[in-house]
């Protein structure tokens, strides 16, 4: 016997009124009145599916996510086939961050309807939430395939390319959800990111711009459009951004931190150390915004001070090697020096092609006297960086100590090859020389 024939063919057609007066409710939003609409269609006519599915959808927009499942439950039973449904349920079990059941959902919505682009875009957030990636992205691709025009999966699959740093893919699929929503902040910002990484920076000036221009109280795009001045040393314009993101979220410790690293570029020590100390506050754990307050204070000879937040930096961040090259040019500053060769020893152990780190710890070895060890030092420097002059300069020096003079020569003259030839250093050197009857 049909569905009609068992609840009587007035209250089917009753029901269906009370339906469609509840979808006017819904134009109208007025959720109530729909809600009541849909409950009536169910009490008069209760082995309708669609009734139930209308009123699950409404408790699922109202965040009544278990009153949601129940009406899907029973929508499902009287209809096994329905594979909106099944999309629906997941959307809520995924709410409630039952990733597992929303997962077995959406595929089920795909086994019913294989053409069901929004089930694989759904269904790739679950393997994302699984760090399922290389299938996520397998959904995406189908999801596009079949709905060309579904912009939150070229923007989640643009997402996946970003964090593989595959970014000119990510730029292209923000193209793409550009096009169709050209309104969206949050992809401009995105965008902004991967041409940032890809050093292409005028175009990320704009995409952090034209975020701005959506949405004018976006305080990451303010925030990352400093962080672009900065980088173009236009100080003003990066400390006015930062300015802007302070003051649509006083709480971003991040842009108090790289307002401070303005201040600190433009040598304003004591408004940095200030950005700094509040964004610690907003966020204690931050090894890196210690690390900057340590090195504003080592350039104001606040050595103490400075050891103490390199010191905070290295026990949150162990494999940070800045902040051991911080600690130890504390140490060299105050005549530590034994201590100082501790700290570029771990530095070097983090990164055994650390430059920087080998030109310290040589440095300290000959104001030990340690000539043959420094000469050591500076010559793998120069194995890492052939080009630059330093290396050169200072093996020459450890040279010059050891009354090696030859060598010192060969090394001063190298350079100078390399080096400006109005920088103080090349004068002095040329001096030596001139004075070691040595030509130039």
């Amino acid at each position: 016997m049909k569905q009609e024939d068992q609840q009587g063919p007035n209250s089917v057609k009753e029901s269906e009124i009370w339906l469609e007066r509840g979808d006017e409710f819904l134009r109208q939003n007025d959720l109530d009145k729909a809600l009541d609409s849909f409950s009536r269609a169910i009490s008069i006519n209760p082995r309708q599916s669609f009734s139930y599915f209308k009123r699950g959808s409404l408790y699922l927009t109202l965040k009544n996510y278990d009153e949601a499942i129940s009406d899907f439950n029973s929508s499902i039973a009287l209809n096994p086939n329905f594979a909106f449904a099944y999309f629906r349920r997941g959307l809520s079990y995924f709410d409630l961050n039952d990733v597992q059941a929303a997962y077995d959902d959406f595929s089920q919505a795909i086994t019913l309807n294989p053409a069901f682009s929004f089930a694989f875009y759904r269904r790739s957030i679950c393997r994302i939430r699984y760090r399922q990636i290389d299938e996520a992205l397998e959904d995406l691709n189908t999801a596009l395939k079949i709905n060309p025009q579904l912009e939150k999966a070229y923007v989640t699959r643009g997402n996946i390319y970003f964090e593989r740093a595959d970014y000119n893919k990510a730029i292209y699929d923000y193209n793409q959800a550009l096009t169709l929503d050209p309104m969206q902040d949050k992809v401009y910002i995105s965008r902004g990111l991967s041409n940032s990484h890809l050093e292409q920076i005028s175009d990320a000036l704009k995409d952090f711009t034209k975020a701005i221009d959506v949405n004018g109280e976006s305080y990451l795009a303010y925030n990352y459009r400093g962080l672009v001045f900065l980088k173009l040393k236009e100080y003003a314009n990066a400390i006015r951004d930062f300015n802007e993101s302070i003051r649509i979220n006083p709480n971003f410790a991040d842009a108090y931190n790289n307002r401070g690293i303005t201040y600190f570029t433009v040598k304003k020590f004591a408004e940095a150390s200030h950005d700094y100390a509040t964004a610690l506050k907003l966020n204690p754990s931050s090894s890196s915004i210690y690390y900057n307050r340590g090195n504003t204070y080592l350039v104001q000879k606040r050595y103490m001070e400075a050891m103490m937040d390199f010191d905070y930096s290295i026990h949150l961040a162990p494999r940070l090697t800045p902040a051991y090259l911080g600690k130890a040019s504390c140490l060299v500053a105050i005549g530590n020096y034994k201590e100082a060769i501790k700290y570029y020893n771990r530095a070097i152990s983090l990164k055994p092609k650390l430059y920087t780190a080998y030109i310290g710890r040589g440095n300290v070895l000959i104001k030990l006297k340690m000539h043959k060890k420094a000469q050591e030092d500076f010559t793998m420097a120069i194995e890492i960086k052939p080009t630059n002059p330093q290396g050169y300069m200072s093996r020459g020096i450890a040279f010059k100590a050891d009354n090696q003079i030859e060598s010192a020569t060969r090394d001063f003259q190298e350079f100078l090859k390399l080096a400006p030839p109005d920088s103080p250093q090349s004068q002095k050197i040329r001096k030596w020389l001139s004075n070691m009857d040595i030509s130039t």
